[in-house]
């Protein structure tokens, strides 16, 4: 008697026989072993890196940006005081006239400071990145898809943070640069990995990767890994939005 699917992804027909080969614990096994250097490349692909240089760059336009809003307000106050002398009010309203000059007082100085403080052309400190960090490694994963049924099982899960630069205190209203800076900012991934030591069907492959997704509701930016020597099918793996580790021959 054909024993029962204890399994979604079996019910299915996904039963995966290559678990119990050597094969496939010497490609788990090598996968473990050598993760932080298949992360770094992998997460830089899932998110490129900045660029310092353009980051740059665009908290230099801000600045001007900045720059340009205070010398606006400045030049509107001249002018308003400029009306007004035409109009001979500052002889006529000699209280208003007070109050308008000490208004562009206070404006003129907050130019003044703009300036100082924007420091146009310096460029913002850079801090030190931060590693990698990796922390949860569970062999055979049990994905559920929260109504109790079990769906089937990741060879590999792995929660990772990754960090990367960003630029903070960009404001909308332009009125000072002073909170601008070049920050490290992290992001959080729960990857899992799909072991085959071949794949004789391109279809089964992306089928089961599609119900595990769709059982993975998770907080962190979920992404699903094929590792396999067989990379015949590697282009429309990735093309589909599956990560692909090529690993040896085990």
């Amino acid at each position: 008697m054909k024993p029962k699917a204890k399994t979604i992804q079996e019910r299915f027909g996904f039963a995966d026989p290559e678990l119990t080969t050597p094969s496939h614990d010497a490609i788990m096994l090598w996968l473990k072993a050598n993760l932080p250097d298949i992360l770094e490349v992998k997460l830089k692909e899932l998110k490129p890196r900045a660029d310092v240089a353009k980051l740059q760059e665009r908290a230099e336009s801000f600045k001007r940006k900045v720059i340009e809003y205070h010398q606006r307000k400045v030049d509107q106050g001249r002018e308003y005081l400029l009306e007004k002398k035409a109009e001979g009010e500052d002889s006529t309203d000699a209280f208003g006239h007070g109050l308008r000059v000490k208004r562009q007082a206070n404006i003129e100085k907050e130019f003044e400071e703009c300036i100082a403080s924007t420091r146009l052309g310096v460029p913002l400190d850079v801090p030190a990145m931060k590693s990698l960090v990796i922390g949860k490694q569970i062999f055979e994963y049990p994905i559920d898809n929260h109504k109790g049924f079990l769906m089937g099982f990741a060879d590999l899960y792995v929660e990772a943070v990754d960090y990367d630069y960003g630029l903070a205190g960009v404001r909308d209203d332009c009125y000072h640069a002073r909170d601008l800076e070049i920050v490290v900012s992290p992001t959080g991934y729960e990857l899992m990995f799909e072991v085959k030591t071949k794949i004789p069907s391109l279809g089964e492959v992306l089928r089961q990767v599609r119900m595990y997704e769709s059982a993975s509701r998770r907080t962190y930016q979920v992404k699903f890994f094929i590792v396999s020597p067989d990379s015949r099918f590697r282009s429309v793996i990735e093309e589909q939005g599956i990560g692909f580790v090529e690993c040896p021959l085990l």
